[in-house]
């Protein structure tokens, strides 16, 4: 990784000129836990074998030993909502434009952007509040909304300001895209999120799932469900624990990532499960502990499979319960084979993961379906098309400037 002191050289009149590209990349943070933050940095790292790459961001993990560079701005409050309000300026101040051919942001998350690479719309998502009436104060739920009109507008904002250069990471987002921006759906780059299907494995279960469940206090007998994500109300966190209140097998649920563990955890008492949910937090190496599970529950109506967590769970062989409000051709998985697509009925829901957990055989068949259906994703293909894309791009822009 180069110090902040020899990208600031570098990037002089005077000095040599980079190879390939000078990308610049907005994101608030970079690690192997969150989805989002794990794409750009399976993205970056190879693209700076090829280019000059120059990351803004307020943290970034596990990038230390890459040829790229990490410029890190000043974060005066360690608060999510503040934080990506402060995103904008931070980044704005830090980030001279002309100095880069290609400066990508994430969405709304920057003044300067001249590419996109959007992993959802907030157009189409839902304000949380809404997914659990009643339990969200008065305050919050009006904060909630004005976030996601802001969110909206800064979203927005930046797909105009990049015409023909919007990327998606799976085709139903771009007819989102298209839809609410008017946006030609041929100008959207549609390109998969890639998955390590050597570290998301169906062997780990052999090396780790004694050993995790033994962790988590858990009996080799009981079947697990693990749910993989933030964004808990809006992912469906809610319909998993009601369904597994409904369940006629008796199962436990993981769920790792951050969210409200105290209004989840009022829904689980209400659900009378709060005993059988397990609040991780956010963790390393997931890998292990979808290792521990038998089945992964996530049924976002708006990500669909679109999620890396999605991905990784198939890549582990495990069977999916995902959502099916998407049209039938957009589902990657097919029904009842390698996963069961369902609604937003808890009893649904609870329906087929009761199919699941009463048999072993039809779980690994559709464990080892959910395998097969993303075995040709890779992190590499990813990398290169929208590679593809700046280059075609960044060169007819300099063909027009001459």
């Amino acid at each position: 990784m180069v110090s902040e002191d020899a990208q600031d050289k570098a990037a002089f009149p005077g000095d040599p000129p980079p190879r390939g590209l000078r990308i610049a990349v907005v994101i608030e943070d970079l690690n192997q836990r969150g989805g989002q933050e794990r794409v750009v940095a399976e993205l970056c790292r190879r693209w700076a074998q090829r280019h000059e790459v120059v990351i803004f961001c307020f943290t970034a993990e596990g990038l230390d030993d890459e040829p790229l560079t990490i410029r890190r701005l000043w974060l005066p409050l360690r608060r999510h909502a503040f934080q990506s309000l402060w995103m904008l300026p931070a980044s704005r101040w830090a980030l001279r434009p002309r100095r880069y051919d290609v400066v990508l942001s994430q969405g709304g998350n920057c003044l300067v952007q001249n590419f996109v690479l959007a992993h959802t719309c907030h157009a189409r998502r839902r304000v949380e509040a809404t997914q659990a009436p009643g339990k969200v104060g008065p305050l919050r739920e009006r904060w909630l909304r004005l976030r996601n009109r802001w969110a909206v507008a800064m979203e927005r904002r930046a797909i105009r300001r990049c015409p023909g250069r919007l990327i998606a990471v799976f085709p139903p987002l771009a007819r989102m895209l298209s839809e609410e921006y008017g946006v030609p759906l041929e100008q959207i780059l549609v390109t998969y999120n890639g998955v390590d299907t050597e570290v998301f494995h169906p062997r780990n279960r052999t090396a780790w799932r004694s050993a995790m469940r033994q962790e988590l206090g858990l009996s080799e007998e009981e079947v697990v469900l693990i749910f993989v994500g933030g964004l808990w109300l809006e992912k469906g966190l809610t319909q998993t624990i009601q369904a597994l209140g409904k369940m006629q097998h008796p199962a436990r649920l993981l769920v790792l990532g951050q969210g409200d563990e105290r209004l989840l955890g009022r829904i689980a008492e209400e659900a009378g499960v709060r005993d059988r949910v397990c609040f991780l937090g956010r963790r390393e190496h997931v890998e292990r502990y979808l290792a521990a599970a038998d089945v992964f529950a996530l049924p976002w109506p708006i990500g669909g499979w679109m999620l890396l967590a999605v991905t990784e769970a198939a890549a582990s062989g495990l069977p999916l319960v995902i959502s099916s409000l998407l049209n039938p051709a957009d589902n990657y998985f097919r029904d009842g084979e390698s996963a069961f697509l369902v609604g937003r009925d808890p009893a649904e829901m609870a329906e087929r993961l009761d199919r699941l957990a009463a048999n072993p055989t039809l779980r690994e068949q559709m464990g080892a379906q959910a395998r097969e259906a993303v075995l040709p994703l890779g992190w590499d293909q990813q990398a290169q098309a929208i590679e593809q894309f700046f280059l075609e791009k960044t060169a007819s822009r300099a063909g027009r400037a001459s």
